[in-house]
């Protein structure tokens, strides 16, 4: 949901609106990461739980590092094709490159522009997002239910 909202991001979002949906986001985050610890816990020996949660860190990190580049990727392609969209293509500056070098310095005009590409870009890269979640969302449905395990045995001996 949160990146559904996500993808109609514009510069004229307000940022409160902006703000809850980021505490959706992370609620939504928030209920998901421990649950999936838990649950790959709950399906090993116990004399594995060190291995499968140190697992499960590792394969988030390499997640989250292969999702950045990826959506980095994205992000970056999906600005020229917006930049190249709304820019004209013989633009020329009297300061030449070094006016470039900040949003601040560009006219007004110009800078309208860019920042209309970059709130386009973020919006399609949260719109690519979905199908990711959709397949996170339908994978999970196939997950074995797996009752909770209960140690009712004394952990040491006296």
């Amino acid at each position: 949901l949160s990146f559904f909202l996500f993808s109609h991001i514009g510069i004229d979002t307000n940022r409160a609106v902006i703000g809850v949906w980021m505490l959706l986001l992370g609620f939504g985050l928030g209920l998901t990461m421990p649950v999936t610890t838990l649950a790959v816990q709950n399906a090993v020996d116990r004399s594995e739980m060190g291995t499968a949660t140190s697992a499960v860190t590792f394969f988030r990190s390499i997640g989250s590092s292969l999702g950045a580049a990826l959506f980095g990727a994205i992000l970056t392609n999906r600005l020229a094709h917006h930049l190249a969209e709304t820019m004209p293509a013989n633009q020329h500056f009297a300061g030449g490159m070094k006016e470039l070098n900040t949003l601040g310095h560009l006219p007004p005009a110009i800078y309208h522009k860019v920042i209309d590409a970059f709130a386009f870009s973020f919006a399609d890269v949260f719109l690519y997002a979905i199908p990711f979640t959709l397949l996170a969302f339908v994978i999970a449905l196939f997950l074995k239910d797996i009752p909770l395990k209960t140690n009712t045995k004394p952990t040491h001996t006296e």
